[in-house]
């Protein structure tokens, strides 16, 4: 897979290199009742997943999500999905390409 982020409201990840992984998103302006709008991300992902072995014939899925994060504060994340699914004609269910909607919140403690 592939993906592409962006923090529209100018927040950044910082690569921690001994850990080889991205930190998390930290606002700078948290949602507060002084009018702070919080960190708001567009994301853009690609993957492609095939399920063929040498006796299964699983066939090959790609997916496209396209989504927004919102980050209320250090530990409040709100997230929504939209993903396009694309099956081949081996897939258990050929040609099944189902569009899928999806909203989640974390709470990060």
């Amino acid at each position: 897979y592939g993906q592409l982020s962006w923090i529209v409201t100018g927040e950044e990840r910082k690569y921690k290199k001994k850990a080889g992984k991205f930190g998390g998103v930290k606002p700078t302006n948290p949602v507060t009742s002084d009018g702070g709008i919080g960190a708001v991300e567009l994301v853009a992902r690609y993957s492609h997943l095939d399920l063929t072995d040498d006796v299964f014939t699983g066939g090959e899925q790609d997916n496209i999500t396209l989504g927004t994060n919102w980050y209320l504060n250090n530990n409040i994340r709100l997230m929504a999905n939209y993903i396009m699914v694309d099956t081949d004609n081996d897939a258990k269910v050929a040609d099944d390409d189902p569009s899928i909607a999806l909203l989640r919140a974390q709470i990060k403690f």
